[in-house]
């Protein structure tokens, strides 16, 4: 089992930063808050987690290599606005700067989760990666289980990983909205892998007060600290019962 976080990190290059619009050069919204300090006890159970640190803004790993590469939020691996539809950068990047992000970042990263999969592989003879992020709006379960609509692992998997969390009392839904991204498709199309996207709704660990505002919220509080205590129980029950 291998857990990945690709919209974890929140760092920006000074280059780019300059590139902003002012009001991004230090906040850039609906990123995967805080979720590599959230997930930190996968390590523990014996969970190996490949982390970003740099933003999603940055290059998102989570988008097919393909062109154009500067575009939408949802769909190019490097955003031209925000998730709201609003314009990043005071001018376009010049394709010298995009083609050196895909280099530096994009690249090394799948390099580097391509081999932890054949790692696992060549230990276990199959693997299951958990995708990981979190989300602002569009359903009202707290989790959703997302496997391209069931091609990208079977029907027991999920089941196992749906009451894991149901057993924590997570509203827990499977397929909707967010149904598997790039990460999610295209390495669940590799022999022996299964892969579930998981996507955990902001409110779950995060207090809603903050999430208006300009700024990172805090990790620091009580639903953060109550929320990592039920999902390392959810991670548990799901090592004990997939058994790698």
């Amino acid at each position: 089992m291998l857990a990945n976080l690709p919209h974890s990190g929140l760092a920006i290059p000074n280059e780019m930063r300059r590139q902003l619009k002012p009001r991004y050069q230090h906040f850039l919204p609906n990123q995967d808050w805080h979720l590599n300090r959230l997930y930190e006890f996968l390590p523990e159970l014996g969970v190996p987690m490949l982390s970003a640190n740099f933003s999603r803004y940055v290059v998102d790993l989570n988008r097919p290599l393909k062109a154009p590469l500067l575009g939408s939020f949802w769909s190019s691996p490097i955003a031209q606005q925000t998730a709201f539809k609003q314009d990043l950068y005071s001018a376009p990047p010049e394709q010298e700067s995009l083609n050196q992000r895909i280099q530096t970042y994009y690249l090394p990263y799948h390099a580097r989760l391509q081999q932890e999969i054949e790692s696992s592989l060549n230990r276990h003879g199959r693997v299951l990666l958990l995708d990981l992020h979190s989300f602002a709006s569009g359903l009202d379960a707290d989790v959703c289980l997302g496997t391209g609509g069931g091609t990208t692992a079977s029907e027991h998997t999920l089941t196992q990983l749906e009451s894991a969390f149901s057993a924590e009392k997570f509203a827990c839904v499977k397929n909707q909205v967010f149904n598997g991204g790039h990460i999610t498709r295209h390495y669940g199309a590799m022999q022996n892998v299964e892969t579930v996207q998981i996507e955990l709704h902001y409110r779950s660990y995060l207090e809603p007060q903050q999430l208006d505002r300009a700024s990172v919220p805090d990790w620091n509080v009580a639903a953060f600290h109550q929320t990592q205590s039920r999902l390392k129980a959810v991670f548990q029950r799901v090592m004990d019962t997939y058994k790698l």
